[in-house]
């Protein structure tokens, strides 16, 4: 087999798929990528045997066959060609790479021994906007804790509410909801739980891509993501995902707007005086002074209280969160305001957009 193709071409092939390859030590063909030709190019495959992505490279292939080359050597080989065509000539378990007046000879394995990669086929299929797909997946992902003995809370939900496309994360003490402003009203979509490796390869490959809508096709236990050349296959967690919706107040005492630039400030000056293991920062609401005071106390370290300009309406209110949780949180909101809205000081509170659509972050407060 013989395949001619850019360097760049191939460099971005293998950083689309070389993240997955797993570095195992009993089963060592898992650290491999999988060179194939097929028609009209090459398919680049790595899996950890739950996340398999795959991409095309196109470009002038001869003759048939394939190779699995070390991932993180044939990435640093590519890396450094230059800038020119590249040859790829496989003979047997040896892959010949030239490019210039570089050669290089790296030393593979057969693929009869590369896991097989399910098909995912006549399921149902949905078309979602590329860009607004990564960036829900970036909003809700990092709310997710991989929690082996809760597994229906380690991936990524994906389902409809309200005729829209929604996205969840949540840890039990925090949750992010993104939703996807295409319309779903013909959609007959039972939720799914989306592995988070899974997700987060999705999500990164969606931002470096120019394609305008990623295709997904829901099989009975697996899951395929169409974006451009790239396909990216993984399993879906078993399991019933929780009742979030449950766990949202439905009133609020307290609404708080307030730039969400200074309120971040304000939280960092405080995460400086947490009591270790707690991580407390406590906010107060004063509808009376217009004001929200972001403040932290450690008897061994000393104390911060910021005062801040806010909109408050409603009861003046106290809670304590994690500030960790509130920054996080404040960094996915973007915008220049942010909405809080206060039950109680043991009940949930929700931080929205000032628009209040396409995203929330529910954090349960440290109780005292």
């Amino acid at each position: 087999m013989k395949f001619l193709c850019t360097q760049e071409n191939l460099n971005n092939g293998l950083s689309s798929v070389g993240r997955i390859a797993a570095k195992s030590a009993s089963l060592p063909i898992l650290n491999n990528i999988l060179f194939k030709a097929v028609p009209g190019g090459l398919e680049l495959t790595a899996t950890n045997l739950e996340v398999a992505v795959t991409t095309t490279i196109r470009g002038k292939v001869e003759g048939e066959g394939s190779i699995t080359i070390q991932s993180r050597l044939i990435t640093e080989v590519v890396a450094l060609l230059p800038n020119e065509k590249v040859e790829l000539e496989v003979e047997e378990t040896t892959l010949n790479i030239t490019c210039g007046k570089s050669r290089t000879i790296i030393k593979g394995t057969t693929a009869e021994d590369f896991p097989v990669i399910p098909q995912v086929g006549g399921g149902k299929e949905i078309s979602l906007p590329t860009s607004e797909l990564a960036e829900a997946i970036n909003r809700v992902s990092f709310a997710v804790n991989p929690d082996e003995s809760r597994p229906e809370i380690g991936g990524v939900f994906l389902g409809k509410i309200n005729k829209k496309i929604v996205l969840v994360g949540t840890d039990s003490y925090r949750l992010a909801e993104s939703t996807l402003s295409v319309k779903a009203e013909d959609l007959q979509i039972d939720g799914v739980i989306i592995p988070l490796r899974a997700a987060q390869e999705v999500g990164r490959i969606s931002q470096d891509t120019e394609t305008a809508e990623v295709v997904i096709v829901l099989g009975e236990n697996q899951i395929l993501w169409k974006i451009g050349e790239t396909k990216v296959v993984s399993r879906l967690v078993s399991g019933q995902y929780p009742d979030y919706l449950q766990i949202v107040p439905k009133e609020f005492n307290t609404t708080i707007l307030v730039g969400r630039d200074t309120i971040q400030q304000a939280v960092r000056a405080a995460s400086l005086f947490v009591r270790s293991g707690i991580n407390d920062v406590r906010l107060m609401a004063d509808p009376g002074a217009k004001a929200v005071k972001i403040s932290s106390t450690n008897s061994q370290l000393g104390e911060n209280t910021t005062e801040l300009e806010a909109e408050v309406k409603g009861e003046a209110a106290e809670a304590v969160f994690n500030y960790r949780y509130l920054l996080d949180g404040l960094a996915a909101l973007g915008g220049k305001e942010v909405r809080v809205r206060v039950a109680g000081p043991n009940s949930p509170s929700l931080f929205e957009p000032k628009s209040g659509e396409g995203y929330r972050y529910l954090i349960m407060p440290i109780r005292q």
